[in-house]
Order: structure tokens, then C-alpha cells, then sequence
């Protein structure tokens, strides 16, 4: 449901007040690098602030999706600067039963050409704002929102925005599913009260709180409303080089069903020897019943109070039975153990593993995997998300009907011809007569092109 034409007005004028104060200078804070996008190498590369890349990508080559073969023409154009970037990216498919309808079905999809465009910070601008689809965003210590992507139902997927902006005793994140603010959309403040504390703990202190909000429940009257508000603190307890340890604490809840306590310590390291950034967590959720953590994650498209997975199983897809995961007010509660490990090596390979271990009645584990490879000739982009795992070694089983895949890769064969190839284990919608709520099965693509690469 959109918002009132008065709340908008009030939403884009703090966003605009927000830019404003972002261009003078002051003392800042660092933002957090897990936050959305603003360190995803595949995006962010830090040119010299003299240099400027640009290049067209023209592709052509065969599409698979499902079971039906196409062809397929993709181009791709890239601007990218020392602070700004941009990537618009539009693809057009057609077989022997004429073109592929979802490529362009209804007017958004005239948005969802633009992939990503982007302020980084700057010595003179302390902001990061983004608009495109949202790929990879935790909120705070991810007790509410965590790995959330508006991908997974790829040809659904909305163009949102995300933003951070600070000042040393205070920072603001924000971030909107869709960007016409019918969605989920969410906020965060941190406050640094003793910033100017000689203590480094003290001097560390961060008190946050955050809230987050599916506006698309609120004019139904068969859901409730989903609403969550989150409370953390937390500190530097040691340092030792360039290696920080934090703990924090944080206390969640939505406001009509359960409620959850996580505490846990990030290991840090911004800058190891000038090659390399690191993070690693161990955490400990301890859930009510109707409470699961990182509720708004990679699944939340197409498992939520709105949408449910079909088990590819299952032999009536409106049977309620057929449907994977549980919704929130089923959810039973139990103990969850997080461990995560982040390795970025500065624009040029990511490594990024995350695992939660569910201890209760149901199997609700979920698994997060991020790879990214820039050589000279090479680009790969690895991001894979699993749920309703019973463990850790079940990892290695095939792919279910609760997992996202998506793989990029790009290799110049001469020096202006690019082969480039996209698979993408994802969902599309399935009408069902009758049904109350959203049905999702899972969708297979696969797509090879090779094309031309113009740079000037």
C-alpha cells in the first residue's frame, strides 16, 4: 500500500535534509561495512579520483528458463567514477511461442533496467546512498533484517534504495524494499554519547536502536500487521593491531508476535596490512515462540505473511500442506547459533560465509554464501542462499525448494570480445484459485552470451 501523499512529502524531505547535512564537512564516524551494498566489490571500486571507466556490453546468445529453450539479447552499459557509478542492464528473450512475456509485462519493468546507481563517501561528502535492487542488506547486527534480498524472485524483483549518513556522535541507515515505499522499509539510528571519551571503550560505546515494517500487510485484514522494533549496544572490549573485539547486545520484537534476545562479538579488522578487510562473528539467538531472527532475509519475497514457497513435491500447489517454512505466527521458537566469516581483500575477492544453527522442533537452519573474483580478464559473482537445513553437513545436499543461487561470470577471450554467463536458481508466481496468499515455485535459468565490450 503506498504511502499518503503528505507522508512521502515528509519521507523525501528528510531524505533531502539528509543530503544537505551530508555535504559539509565534520568529524564522522566509520559506517558500518556489512551494511547493503556500500561494500560489495562487484559494485564499489575506489578509482583515482582523476580516472573514469566506461564500457557497453552488446550480447547475444540461447536463454533457458524451466524447460523452455530461447534465444536471448542482453546489453549492459557501466559508468563508474572515484564516488559515483552507474549500471543499467536490459535483457529481451523470444522462441518458437513468441517473446518471453516477464521481459517486459508492465510499466516497472522500465525501472528495473537500472541495476545499481550509487554515491559512495567522499573526503567532502559523508554519504552513501544507492537505488537498484537490494542484494545483500543487514540491518544493525541482523536481528531483524539479515541478508535480505529483493532478488529471489527474480522476475518480481523491486527497485529499491538504501542510505547511510553520520556525524561522529550519531549515523542514520535506511533502506526501502521498493522505491515507491509500498514495501518493506526500515531505519536504524546509532547514537556514540561518549565519543569524545578518552576511554576507547567508553569512547565506543554505540547505543542503536532500529524498526522495520511490511507496509504490504497492512490493508489486509486476513494478516496482521508486520511491525519489529530492535534495541543493541555495544563497544570495542580489546584491541590488538589492527584487530578489534566488539560485543553487543540486542533485544528484538514485533510488535504482534514474539520477541527474541541475541548476544555475541564481532571480531574486526578494517584494514589488515593495507591488503585486506576482516570479520568474523559467533553469536546466540534465544527466541519465543512467533519470533525467528533475520525474519527479513534472502526467503522474505517469497516467504513471508504475504507469499509462501510450494514444495516442487507436492501434488496440489493450493493445498496448504505443500507449502515449505513456516510462517511467522507458527514459529516455535528455539535457540540459534551464528557463525560468520567475511574476507575482503580491498575490490578484488570476497569470501563471505555465514551459517545459522537452528536448535528446536523444526529444521530452520539457513546458510549465506558470497563469492566475488576480479582478475584482468576474469569477473565471477557467486551468491547462494539456503534455508530449512537440519544441520550444517546438510549443506552439501542438492538444492531444495527454499534456495537462491545466482552466478555471474565474465571472461575476455579478445581484447573486445566478452563471453558472459548468468544461472539463477530462483522463483516465479503460480496462480492458484482461491488462494489467501502469494504461491512461488522454483524457476532454473541458464544463459551464455558472448558480445562485444565498447570502452571509451
Amino acid at each position: 500500500m503506498p504511502l499518503p501523499g503528505r507522508a512521502q512529502a515528509v519521507v523525501w524531505a528528510c531524505l533531502l535534509a539528509a543530503l544537505f547535512t551530508a555535504s559539509f564537512p565534520g568529524g564522522v564516524l566509520a559506517q558500518s561495512a556489512v551494511f547493503g551494498s556500500i561494500d560489495d566489490p562487484a559494485e564499489a571500486r575506489r578509482l583515482p579520483r582523476w580516472d573514469r571507466e566506461r564500457h557497453l556490453d552488446l550480447q547475444a546468445g540461447p536463454s533457458l528458463i524451466g524447460a523452455q529453450w530461447r534465444s536471448a539479447a542482453r546489453a549492459a552499459l557501466r559508468v563508474e567514477g572515484p564516488y559515483e557509478s552507474l549500471e543499467l542492464e536490459a535483457s529481451a528473450r523470444a522462441g518458437v511461442y513468441g517473446s518471453y512475456g516477464p521481459d517486459l509485462d508492465e510499466p516497472y519493468d522500465l525501472l528495473r533496467l537500472v541495476s545499481f546507481a550509487r554515491l559512495d563517501p567522499s573526503p567532502r561528502r559523508t554519504l552513501y546512498a544507492r537505488i537498484g535492487t537490494i542484494r545483500r542488506l543487514r540491518l544493525g547486527p541482523g536481528h531483524l533484517v539479515d541478508h535480505f534480498s529483493g532478488e529471489t524472485a527474480w522476475n518480481e524483483r523491486f527497485v529499491g534504495a538504501e542510505a547511510w549518513f553520520g556525524r561522529r556522535a550519531w549515523s542514520v541507515y535506511g533502506f526501502t524494499q521498493d522505491v515507491r515505499l509500498g514495501r518493506t522499509l526500515g531505519g536504524r539510528v546509532e547514537l556514540h554519547p561518549l565519543a569524545g571519551a578518552r576511554s576507547e571503550a567508553l569512547s565506543s560505546l554505540v547505543l542503536a536502536g532500529s524498526w522495520v515494517t511490511d507496509r504490504g500487510t497492512f490493508d489486509r485484514p486476513d494478516v496482521a500487521p508486520v511491525r519489529a522494533v530492535q534495541a543493541d549496544v555495544r563497544l570495542t572490549a580489546a584491541r590488538s593491531g589492527a584487530f578489534t573485539l566488539e560485543p553487543f547486545v540486542s533485544v528484538a520484537r514485533f510488535t504482534r508476535y514474539g520477541r527474541g534476545l541475541m548476544f555475541g562479538a564481532d571480531l574486526e579488522a578494517d584494514n589488515f596490512i593495507d591488503v585486506a578487510r576482516l570479520h568474523f562473528r559467533l553469536a546466540v539467538n534465544y527466541g519465543g515462540r512467533r519470533f525467528e531472527p533475520g525474519y527479513f532475509g534472502a526467503f522474505y519475497p517469497v516467504r513471508s505473511q504475504l507469499a509462501r514457497t510450494v514444495s516442487s513435491d507436492s501434488s496440489g500447489i493450493s493445498d496448504d500442506r505443500s507449502v515449505v517454512g513456516l510462517p511467522l505466527e507458527r514459529a516455535t521458537g528455539g535457540t540459534d547459533v551464528f557463525s560468520e566469516l567475511r574476507l575482503h581483500f580491498f575490490g578484488r575477492v570476497e569470501l563471505w560465509y555465514a551459517f545459522r544453527r537452528h536448535y528446536g522442533v523444526y529444521p530452520l537452519s539457513e546458510m549465506h554464501l558470497r563469492l566475488f573474483v576480479r582478475a584482468t580478464r576474469l569477473r565471477l559473482a557467486l551468491s547462494q542462499d539456503r534455508g530449512g537445513l537440519s544441520g550444517f553437513f546438510s549443506v552439501f545436499e542438492p538444492l531444495g525448494d527454499e534456495s537462491a543461487l545466482s552466478l555471474r561470470a565474465s571472461y575476455r577471450l579478445f581484447p573486445r570480445v566478452w563471453i558472459h554467463s548468468e544461472a539463477r536458481y530462483t522463483y516465479e508466481r503460480v496462480a492458484v484459485e482461491g488462494a489467501t496468499t502469494d504461491r512461488y515455485l522454483v524457476q532454473r535459468w541458464f544463459e551464455p552470451y558472448a558480445g562485444l565490450r565498447l570502452e571509451w
